[in-house]
């Protein structure tokens, strides 16, 4: 999960990966709960606990699906939030987002 030459970073990932099942506020605990909800969920669970990389593919197109979710969702509650956000997309397209904003002004 974690690639680094770091022994401190890996030594605090570790006392991290320990400490979960006791406490929900660590980190680990947190990010093993943002997996509730993910067709794959079961297997990101298990590469955070061993260590290992969580396969980006699969992770990207489950994260896709939840958040076409949550649109479809805000589509029916509050419509007319969800055209102005559909338009604004259409519009100036993902290019434009905040983080392309920030490359662009570099």
């Amino acid at each position: 999960m974690l690639n680094t030459n770091s022994v401190t970073m890996r030594r605090v990932v570790q006392a991290d990966l320990n400490l979960q099942p006791q406490s929900s506020a660590c980190w680990t605990a947190q990010l093993l709960s943002a997996f509730q909800g993910l067709r794959g969920r079961e297997l990101y669970v298990q590469a955070v606990q061993t260590g290992h990389a969580i396969p980006m593919e699969e992770f990207t197109a489950d994260l896709k699906q939840r958040m076409i979710g949550v649109w479809r969702h805000a589509e029916l509650v509050a419509p007319s939030i969800f055209f102005f956000f559909f338009w604004w997309g259409l519009l100036h397209g993902p290019q434009q987002g905040p983080d392309r904003m920030k490359e662009k002004n570099l």
